[in-house]
């Protein structure tokens, strides 16, 4: 891991995330990379383009102005620090980053509100973008002991399990397999051929652990708790289609109702 992305809105929430990032650097001598996106201007026809002109530059020079100040504050972490402040759309800018390795956002939890709006760019971004992303509760601090992979016994996960052990490796942490049985899952593959293959490729001494609940999220923060896990990863798609992976509606309750940072993996079709 070389580059991480921190899209900053100067909310607790965002600068809580940063705080994360910059220990998932140290442990990778990584560098981080600020990115602020300012809203573009309402259209306005009774305002001319240079009046809209001037406004978009105190926009960014202001913008720029409070990254340069943050950078400043984390300055002695040892940890290389850049910044793009830009106008648009968060989504574009975060895709447009070709050499990150790692994205690192903050969310504020669950209520109503926030459902309806202050989560918005982090679940737009989970469900966009093909770089892992961290997803960082905002009263978390970073203290990562214990990594859980929430499996969903898919061959085609393959890949997102490779990463996931990758990241524990650089972080020196072990991390272990849970399935949440639900009711409804769809058994497409038999659980026992699916993993006997997982045994063979990572290993006969890796276990994977079964927890019944009526619900993946509910299920999956019950196991945590009670086993006091630190981390959950998760690979997901953009919708269901005829796979156990989870969907959208499912992905962003894990983000939103999560005990614990959340590492998701996007599956490609």
């Amino acid at each position: 891991m070389k580059n991480i992305l921190v899209p900053v809105d100067f909310s607790d929430a965002s600068l809580n995330a940063l705080n994360f990032a910059i220990e998932v650097a140290k442990k990778n001598t990584a560098a981080i990379k600020l990115l602020h996106v300012c809203s573009p201007p309402y259209a306005d026809p009774s305002i001319d383009a240079i009046s809209t002109s001037q406004f978009i530059q105190s926009i960014l020079e202001n913008a720029n102005e409070q990254i340069d100040t943050l950078i400043a504050t984390f300055s002695n972490n040892g940890v290389s620090m850049s910044k793009l402040v830009v106008v648009g759309s968060l989504n574009s800018f975060v895709n447009s980053e070709s050499d990150v390795d790692l994205i690192v956002m903050g969310t504020t939890g669950a209520s109503d509100a926030i459902n309806k709006y202050l989560g918005s760019n982090t679940l737009s971004v989970i469900n966009n973008t093909k770089v892992p992303l961290l997803v960082v509760p905002k009263d978390l601090s970073f203290q990562v002991k214990r990594a859980l992979y929430a499996t969903q016994l898919d061959f085609e996960e393959y890949a997102a399990i490779d990463q996931a052990l990758l990241f524990c490796n650089q972080l020196s942490v072990d991390m272990d397999f849970v399935h949440i049985q639900t009711e409804e899952e769809m058994n497409i593959v038999r659980d026992d051929l699916i993993i006997s293959k997982m045994k063979e490729k990572y290993g006969h001494d890796v276990q994977i652990h079964f927890h019944n609940n009526s619900s993946v999220v509910k299920g999956l923060n019950e196991y945590m708790d009670e086993h006091h896990y630190d981390l959950l990863m998760v690979a997901h798609r953009d919708r269901n289609f005829i796979t156990r992976f989870i969907d959208p509606g499912t992905t962003k309750s894990i983000a939103l109702y999560s005990h614990a940072p959340v590492l998701f993996y996007h599956i490609n079709y």
